[in-house]
């Protein structure tokens, strides 16, 4: 142990660059910066490999196979033994399987685990993953609620919100002028959705909500912000619908882009930890209307930060969308009290929270 503070090895099996892999990033940038040596094993093709060597942490690239990938297994544990690594931290559920599978505990070596989803556990072999871990980080009361009432012990279990980078929402650009760079008039409402393309995200019911708002504002634009799987099914959607709206893809600086929406909708119907993306869009300074599920109104609460709704339910969604487009005064409330209370859940509070747990594991 070097210092009195644990080395610590990150490992995430995705390929892909989302929610996760920026947690995984952002939290061992503050990591390394306050004294701990870190390393991040992650996938040899995936993005998240790039942009950690770009932020010269040292990194190593496997090729995982699933949580039952014995050669995966084998992999960690010949690190784990070259770089005397104290905790290996796991931010995917396939993650924690290789570790399970590797028996590096059987070596002294502490498992940590973030479950990030607010999905039930599925089997005996998922309970028995979070159960061999020294610690689960729920990034939610309500996922850890769930992970008790599916077998994990309290004893096991921390909440730590995800974070987000407060900085980046500092001297943003105005909302007309965003707008204009969209190609939108300024006098059109722009409802803003960012996130993955995914079924679970509730963009079905979102549209079903637009096409209410459309009556009372049809000059409405959409833009969604984000790739996946379900983005050919939304395309068709829209187009089904006569829905004016922009996708913009991925965008890898998204800060900017929020300050064109007038209103941010997640209209999620499961699956939600904590998202980041409420986080950003108040720290924009645009009012945000979401769906009840996973962590969301432990972040903002309704009718204090935000106006949230129950999933799967577009007639409140969009009267909750209309509700905040006809009353500025509504708007300005819910964005100043949004303010005051996202900074709580800045990456710095972030990496103190799991600095705690590390020293705790070893007594320190």
């Amino acid at each position: 142990m070097s210092k009195n503070k644990p080395s610590i090895l990150h490992i995430n099996t995705e390929k892909g660059f989302r929610g996760g892999e920026i947690q995984t990033l952002e939290l061992a940038k503050r990591l390394q910066k306050n004294g701990f040596p870190t390393i991040i094993l992650c996938h040899k093709d995936g993005l998240l490999l790039q942009k950690a060597e770009k932020e010269k942490i040292k990194t190593i690239g496997f090729n995982p196979k699933g949580e039952l990938d014995i050669f995966s297994a084998l992999k960690l544990r010949k690190v784990v033994k070259e770089h005397s690594v104290d905790i290996v931290h796991c931010h995917t559920s396939h993650a924690l399987g290789i570790a399970c599978l590797s028996a590096i505990r059987n070596k002294g070596v502490k498992i940590v685990g973030t479950r990030r989803v607010s999905f039930p556990l599925r089997s005996k072999w998922s309970l028995k993953k979070y159960l061999a871990a020294s610690k689960i980080v729920a990034v939610s009361e309500s996922i850890a609620k769930g992970l008790f009432e599916n077998g994990v012990p309290s004893e096991k279990l921390a909440v730590i919100h995800s974070g987000f980078d407060i900085s980046r929402f500092k001297d943003l650009p105005e909302k007309n002028v965003m707008k204009e760079r969209l190609g939108v008039s300024k006098n059109f409402p722009v409802i803003g959705v960012v996130g993955a393309l995914a079924h679970h995200k509730g963009h079905k019911t979102f549209l079903k909500a637009i096409s209410r708002v459309w009556i009372t504002f049809p000059n409405t634009i959409v833009v969604f912000v984000g790739e996946g799987a379900a983005k050919d099914d939304l395309k068709k959607s829209v187009d089904s619908r006569a829905i004016p709206a922009l996708f913009l893809g991925f965008v890898e600086n998204v800060a900017p882009i929020y300050k064109s929406f007038d209103v941010f909708v997640l209209p999620s119907i499961s699956g939600e930890g904590s998202p980041a993306v409420i986080k950003e869009a108040a720290a924009a300074g645009v009012p945000v209307v979401a769906t009840n599920v996973g962590g969301v109104d432990e972040i903002l609460r309704n009718n204090f930060e935000a106006l949230i709704v129950p999933p799967s339910e577009p007639a409140k969604l969009a009267n909750a969308i209309i509700a905040i487009a006809q009353n500025k005064e509504l708007a300005t409330k819910l964005v100043e009290a949004a303010k005051k209370r996202i900074g709580i859940f800045d990456f710095e509070s972030v990496a103190k929270g799991y600095e705690k747990i590390y020293f705790d594991l070893f007594n320190l």
